[in-house]
């Protein structure tokens, strides 16, 4: 049996194989660019996006505070009416009235 003989030539057919090649291989390398730039575009308006809902979230979490500082204020009042009522009741019913 003959081992198979490789011709050390090139053909037009190897030049066109090989410039299509190239040019397939360009094409694909803008078109991943690109799309790696409007991914990296979109990542950059996301992460802009979550910073502002974190501000959005640090100001509505300051808001609360303020709210249930109010609200132990208002709760300390009430408390401190309710035991006058009742001291001004007990007093009234002591005196008779």
């Amino acid at each position: 049996m003959t081992a198979p003989k490789i011709p050390m030539t090139i053909s037009l057919g190897n030049l066109l194989t090989i410039g299509v090649l190239l040019v397939s291989l360009t094409g694909a390398w803008f078109a991943m660019s690109a799309r790696v730039e409007q991914v990296d575009e979109r990542s950059r308006a996301n992460a802009a996006q979550i910073s502002r809902h974190g501000e959005q979230l640090a100001a509505g979490q300051a808001a609360e505070a303020r709210t249930n500082e109010r609200l132990r204020s208002i709760e300390t009042s009430l408390v401190r009416i309710e035991a006058g009522v009742a001291d001004l009741t007990r007093y009234l019913r002591e005196n008779g009235r």
